[in-house]
């Protein structure tokens, strides 16, 4: 982790954020996901050229926050992403938890904004207590889920008594809000 606490690395100047290698020829989200235990070295690599290449931030390469049928499954991807991230970070570069998309609500009347909070905890909780720096609420469907995302934020605050740096949820244009 860097000396300096994100928060004021940010005030003080521009911080240059990685591209994510999620690419649709690898198959979408659910590939990128999996993509952290089937090819651990291949991520790292490609973190650890993003720092020396002069970013600041990388992220953990996690982003759908809908449950899977395989929970362990899913913590242990969240896990080793975050564990990746943070060792190609090392001393120089910060490293966010990367919490979303998922299908909009307005397109699942059956689902409960309760469950998308609880679905957003567990994820930022995994992603916190894995060691990330900052929760980047990247890709939210639509207000309700960005809103869902920013309650988990202060759920898990309560929890670990600890102030999380978190971005702004950026909504996907492709939402229906």
């Amino acid at each position: 982790m860097p000396a300096i606490p994100l928060e004021q690395a940010l005030a003080e100047r521009v911080l240059l954020c990685n591209a994510s290698p999620m690419n649709p020829a690898w198959g979408g989200d659910s590939y990128q996901v999996e993509f952290n235990l089937t090819h651990p070295e291949a991520l790292l690599e490609w973190n650890r050229e993003l720092v020396g290449a002069g970013a600041d931030v990388i992220d953990t390469h996690t982003l759908s926050v809908d449950p899977i049928p395989d929970v362990s499954r899913g913590v242990q991807c969240n896990r080793a992403a975050a564990a990746i991230a943070r060792k190609a970070a090392g001393e120089r570069a910060y490293v966010l938890g990367a919490v979303g998309p998922s299908i909009p609500l307005s397109l699942v009347p059956d689902r409960r904004i309760e469950d998308v909070i609880a679905n957003h905890t567990a994820h930022i909780l995994e992603l916190w207590s894995a060691g990330v720096d900052a929760i980047h609420l990247t890709f939210q469907p639509d207000s309700r889920f960005a809103e869902a995302g920013l309650l988990a934020v202060e759920v898990v605050q309560q929890e670990t008594g600890r102030r999380i740096p978190r971005s702004s949820p950026s909504i996907s244009s492709r939402s229906a809000l």
